[in-house]
């Protein structure tokens, strides 16, 4: 039932609810409706009347109360996700770190063996040479190779740092890139060789869109916004992680390598999302986290020319 008069109530009927605020009227007049409660909605100047007749009184009252109890701070305020950094920092260090790399590499003048003993060598990894699994990520075959990886690389990590903060990030980058290079060994002939930055890079790809994925699932997002970065990332794995069998130089491309770092990489970010950005913005936890990643990579190289 529902009615208007411009004079408000009549004798029959009594105010139940009244406010200016069409969605709060609409509302109560569905919680009426529901509970088959007659009334009528009367306009009194800039307000809005729910009324009811004087049988109901009691009974509206008390269904627009237990209405009004159970909704007290819904929906809930969501949470957002902070954003920890621009990324730029970690970007420009793992570019420092590749590039200052290959630049031994290619320098005749100190004769240092860095591929022979950092290289990824899939029986040597077995063996117990843990260093090569760091190592090899800051190798390139060539310039081409260097090149394509400072830039994907540079982009990603930049994303991922963005939301897990330059220092867990980075920490997280290399360790899905470590895993991914273990994995890699175990899956392949034990004579297998590879060198690149790119199994931390699609690490870092794992990271982003896993730490989305549980992010989003820990605040209960609808299904389609909570699986969407996974899918997002089997794409990017499948559109640049497995282009050809050779790259554009000939090169033979480790695809296996790729798929494993961006797995290493779901693994850690789905951890990461469990917790929530706002735990990850601590500033101690940050720094360790980064100077972890440091040690990480001087140790490799430390045990490696040793």
């Amino acid at each position: 039932m529902n009615d208007s008069n411009p004079d408000g109530p009549t004798e029959q009927h009594y105010e139940v609810f009244r406010s200016s605020d069409a969605k709060s009227l609409h509302e109560c007049a569905l919680v009426l409706s529901a509970r088959r409660v007659p009334f009528v909605e009367v306009s009194a100047g800039a307000d809005q009347i729910l009324a009811v007749p004087q049988p109901f009184v009691e009974r509206a009252l008390h269904e627009l109360g237990n209405y009004a109890k159970e909704n007290v701070d819904w929906p809930p305020a969501r949470e957002e996700v902070v954003t920890l950094s621009d990324g730029k920092y970690a970007a420009l260090l793992y570019s420092l770190v590749i590039t200052f790399v290959y630049l031994l590499q290619i320098e005749q003048r100190y004769q240092l063996p860095l591929l022979a003993n950092g290289r990824a060598d899939a029986g040597a990894i077995l063996a117990g040479e843990w260093w090569r699994t760091i190592t090899a990520l800051t190798l390139h075959a060539d310039l081409t190779h260097l090149v394509s990886n400072l830039f994907f690389g540079a982009f990603f990590i930049a994303f991922t740092c963005h939301l897990v903060g330059t220092g867990i990030g980075m920490l997280s980058v290399l360790l899905s890139g470590i895993f991914g290079t273990v994995l890699n060994a175990i899956v392949q002939d034990p004579s297998h060789l590879s060198v690149g930055a790119s199994t931390c890079v699609f690490g870092s790809i794992g990271v982003y869109v896993a730490f989305l994925w549980a992010d989003r699932r820990r605040r209960n997002f609808a299904t389609i916004y909570v699986w969407a970065p996974i899918l997002v990332g089997f794409a990017l794995l499948a559109t640049y992680g497995i282009p050809d069998v050779y790259s554009a130089s000939g090169r033979l491309v480790d695809v296996v390598a790729h798929a494993t770092g961006f797995g290493a990489g779901l693994l850690i970010g789905a951890l990461l999302g469990r917790s929530g950005s706002r735990k990850l913005n601590q500033p101690s936890i940050q720094l360790a986290s980064g100077l972890l990643a440091g040690l990480l990579i001087v140790a490799g190289w430390t045990a490696a020319l040793l």
